[in-house]
């Protein structure tokens, strides 16, 4: 599932290798977002994300996660940056743009995720791999 939900990024944007390095700055800088509670504000991808939550990330952080060069890193940057997904914080340092849910595909691609995490669920619920009692999913259902 994890490489279909890359594929479906990497339709969107210039090549593979600009793909990675926007999913690593995405991990590494919204961890907060990710590790709380969503908060209401964030349900809706017509809002924008809270700069005060958004980590910043430098280069050497983004080439260790994707096991590309600095200089890759920072040409596929610039890239991300003319596509207005990526903003620089200051010379060594980037973020998600604040406003990147905003763009038309964000959207179109979070429905894929979210239709390829229902199917593979329904998928391994079907064919007893998962199970849920009643009770987790009520609890879930909550």
């Amino acid at each position: 599932m994890t490489l279909r939900m890359m594929e479906y990024w990497r339709r969107k944007l210039p090549d593979y290798e600009t793909t990675v390095v926007l999913m690593a700055i995405i991990s590494i800088g919204a961890g907060r977002i990710a590790d709380a509670p969503v908060a209401d504000a964030l349900k809706d991808l017509n809002n924008k994300l809270p700069t005060d939550q958004l980590a910043k990330c430098n280069f050497s952080s983004v080439a260790a996660a994707t096991n590309l060069d600095r200089q890759t890193v920072k040409r596929k940057v610039d890239r991300l940056v003319e596509l207005g997904l990526v903003e620089r914080v200051d010379r060594d340092n980037v973020r998600v743009e604040p406003s990147v849910g905003q763009r038309p595909f964000v959207g179109e691609l979070a429905t894929a995720h979210a239709n390829a995490i229902c199917s593979t669920t329904n998928t391994l619920i079907r064919d007893g791999i998962l199970r849920l009692t009643t009770q987790q999913f009520r609890a879930s259902a909550a």
